[in-house]
């Protein structure tokens, strides 16, 4: 699909010529990121996690032109459920949101670990509770701002828990509730050295079929503890999320017993 409102292309000439369809970045979703800081866990993927979130923030408030990230938002789970940044802008706010994340590098991972039992009900209390903000600030947005555009939200849940279980009490905890603004949840296990000898799943993600159910997606991703594989999937935020496909085309010189140019 083009989106014409942003076509741009030049005619064609014996050098060949190029004819691109800029994306307009007009529908992004709305993020919301849920960081399980239950210890012992934590301890292992605090640095990791704290780490990228600061480069990719960094390079997320700096960029040019179209805005990627609408509105951001954070939640801690420990022993209890923490929202350390409710939605805010991206763009222009680097030192909250450096601050949000020195915050959550200041959770402590030490400690008994009586929370986890928990730790899928608060998980599944964040997500409700994100969706529920998102509706009261969109009823003190005007019209026309990109978050009303989109009015869709994209969880990304962190977690070192085994990612399947975490999915299938999701699934089971969010399947009556009104996910109606939530397109997609994606479940970010954290593994450890000895974890990658086991049943791993593809690092692309797999979808569970009573994610269906749900009217919306539930993919888990599996990554190392490192701070590369961890930017790897914050930056997949930037990526343009509005359905509409970038095309390019190369014009090519057309052979001089054909006046069409070539289209690659």
């Amino acid at each position: 699909m083009y989106t014409d409102n942003k076509k741009r292309s030049t005619g064609p000439s014996s050098s060949g010529s190029l004819v691109y369809w800029a994306s307009s970045f007009s529908r992004q979703p709305v993020r919301v990121l849920i960081v399980e800081t239950l210890p012992p866990w934590w301890t292992e993927i605090c640095t990791v996690v704290c780490d990228a979130l600061d480069n990719f923030l960094s390079v997320a408030c700096s960029l040019d032109g179209p805005c990627r990230i609408p509105l951001l938002s954070l939640y801690a789970i420990s022993r209890q459920q923490e929202c350390l940044l409710p939605f805010v802008q991206v763009r222009g706010n680097l030192a909250r949101l450096h601050a949000c994340v020195e915050e959550l590098r200041s959770i402590p991972g030490d400690g008994c670990i009586r929370g986890a039992a928990r730790g899928g009900d608060l998980l599944r209390q964040a997500v409700l509770d994100s969706l529920q903000q998102f509706k009261q600030y969109m009823r003190h947005t005007s019209p026309g701002s990109q978050a009303c555009n989109n009015a869709s939200v994209e969880v990304t849940v962190v977690t070192c828990q085994p990612g399947r279980g975490v999915v299938q009490h999701l699934e089971t905890g969010l399947k009556d509730s009104d996910l109606g603004s939530l397109r997609r949840l994606l479940v970010v296990q954290i593994l450890g050295a000895g974890d990658w000898d086991q049943d791993c799943l593809s690092s692309e993600g797999a979808q569970t079929e009573d994610s269906l159910m749900l009217g919306t997606e539930i993919d888990l991703q599996q990554v190392e503890n490192s701070v590369f594989a961890m930017e790897t999937v914050l930056k997949a935020w930037l990526q343009e999320q509005g359905g509409d496909v970038e095309h390019l085309h190369l014009l090519l010189p057309s052979p001089s017993d054909n006046p069409d140019a070539v289209c690659a």
